[in-house]
């Protein structure tokens, strides 16, 4: 059984997070350059992008990975809000930041969260609406045909 070793594994590993955390808040420099800033940047917002889709697809084709993957997009959604305000230079860009966090990526955290926690229900409306769809343009059935 999983639990038996993902308890204490992962129990260990987050404690053992704390020493690493502290050291690196007194060691790591307030400023940093990053060499390779766009492509970071520009990477993150496609694996967001491929998630996001991959929350649309999982729903249109019934499957049972749309909790997991619109968890995935809830998660990255609250990333990238934290990473925007947090390397953001200026006023203008932190109300950028700001703005961009509480209207649409956090909103929208929140939505993937909700898709994933109702996942069956979302699953089997996205059913119900593809077949009222497929059904609406078909002959009715009910009459023979001519």
């Amino acid at each position: 059984m999983a639990r038996a070793w993902v308890v204490p594994v992962f129990a260990i590993l987050a404690v053992l997070l704390v020493p690493g955390m502290l050291w690196l808040s007194l060691t790591l420099p307030p400023a940093q350059r990053a060499a390779q800033y766009r492509l970071a940047w520009v990477g993150f917002d496609e694996v967001l992008l491929v998630t996001l889709a991959g929350v649309a697809f999982s729903a249109l084709r019934d499957s049972e990975l749309l909790e997991w993957v619109a968890t995935s997009a809830g998660v990255l959604l609250v990333v990238n809000a934290w990473f925007d305000l947090t390397t953001s230079n200026g006023t203008t860009q932190e109300l950028q930041a700001l703005v961009l966090a509480v209207t649409i990526e956090l909103p929208l955290a929140a939505v993937c969260l909700w898709v994933a926690g109702h996942a069956v229900d979302v699953r089997r409306r996205c059913e119900e609406i593809l077949r009222r769809r497929l059904t609406k343009g078909a002959p009715d059935s009910s009459r023979p045909p001519e």
